[in-house]
């Protein structure tokens, strides 16, 4: 079924703000300061900081490549091999960020209702753009949060990742108040 609304600038919104929290993350794991605390397997979604970072970057790359039906060349190479700690990641990331950036932005309608097909242990999985997009942008909160945890457990300081903060960076704030105010999270 064809989309009646243009979704495109609402999904190149949401990217923006995960580009944004994304790099949050890369600076709270960056306050971890026992490299074993950072490649420490906790048992919790992907094990370690730095396990779970790769996840989300080779995530986000992965199904870009899914969305085009064949892998996009600008990507960096994402594997474990080219990613063995968080300076490798770092470097990464960005040419991550901006291949399905331009990639999300240069969406039209009508690409929106095309079929996305992928496996899921061992099915063929078959989801509108759309929707597969909005999946993207649903499990990057999910891990956002196991992440936080995940360097508060390392020792690391969590930061704040509230789409409120972000927002305050398109909304200035009366006092010269920005989203830098609101980076480590310190309990009340």
């Amino acid at each position: 079924m064809p989309h009646t609304v243009n979704q495109t600038p609402d999904f190149t919104a949401a990217w923006d703000f995960i580009r944004w929290a994304d790099n949050r993350m890369l600076a709270a794991a960056g306050t971890i300061a026992d490299p074993a605390e950072y490649f420490r397997d906790r048992g919790i979604s992907h094990g370690s900081v730095h396990k779970l970072l790769h996840h989300m970057m080779s995530g986000q790359a992965g199904w870009l490549n899914a969305w085009r039906g064949s892998p996009d060349p600008s990507l960096p190479d994402t594997s474990a091999n080219a990613c063995p700690d968080l300076a490798a990641i770092v470097r990464a990331w960005p040419g991550v960020h901006r291949a399905v950036g331009a990639f999300i932005g240069g969406l039209s309608p009508d690409q929106l209702s095309r079929d996305v097909r992928f496996l899921r242990q061992g099915r063929e999985i078959v989801l509108p753009l759309d929707a597969a997009i909005r999946h993207l942008i649903d499990h990057t909160a999910y891990h956002r949060g196991q992440l936080n945890t995940l360097v508060k457990l390392a020792g690391g300081r969590s930061v704040w990742l509230s789409y409120w903060v972000y927002a305050m960076r398109l909304h200035p704030q009366a006092g010269g108040v920005t989203d830098a105010d609101f980076m480590f999270y310190t309990p009340p």
